[in-house]
């Protein structure tokens, strides 16, 4: 069962939706070999209206088939084009016992910035940097800080 969500519908259950990480998958050939270093992106996106079991606030996982990744600030508001939210049915097993679980499942068309001011960019050069953010020692830091 897909269920197409449009603006309203993404904004009555999941609210103002920003993005917090991705993970990019390679495309690879029938022969093992990689065809294109992006064949998909995963992205995390905070939805503070969603409810996973008994948790108001989460994140959801969207899967979006393209080949660029993504230049939107970390913590940036984003817009969902063509979001189809798309669950299924698995099995979990404990010890003896098994019940029916429902799996959310999000795709999307595009994730795209909401505003100009979530797009990653460079103030000298004006050029949409991919990563804005760098690690050091467990703590973020934004450049120039």
């Amino acid at each position: 069962m897909k269920v197409p969500m449009d603006e309203k519908a993404i904004e009555k259950t999941l609210g103002e939706v920003r993005f917090i990480g991705r993970k990019i998958s390679k495309k690879y050939g029938d022969n093992g070999e990689v065809i294109q270093e992006v064949g998909s992106v995963t992205f995390d996106i905070g939805a503070p209206l969603y409810e996973s079991g008994n948790k108001e606030g989460s994140t959801i996982e969207v899967k979006v088939e393209t080949d660029e990744p993504p230049k939107i600030k970390p913590y940036g508001r984003v817009k969902l084009k063509g979001l189809v939210y798309d669950p299924y049915a698995t099995v979990q097993n404990m010890r003896d016992s098994s019940r029916g679980v429902i799996v959310d499942r999000f795709t999307a068309d595009a994730i795209l910035p909401l505003t100009d001011d979530d797009k990653i960019v460079d103030e000298e050069t004006g050029e949409i940097n991919e990563k804005p953010v760098f690690e050091t020692g467990g703590k973020t830091k934004q450049p120039g800080k």
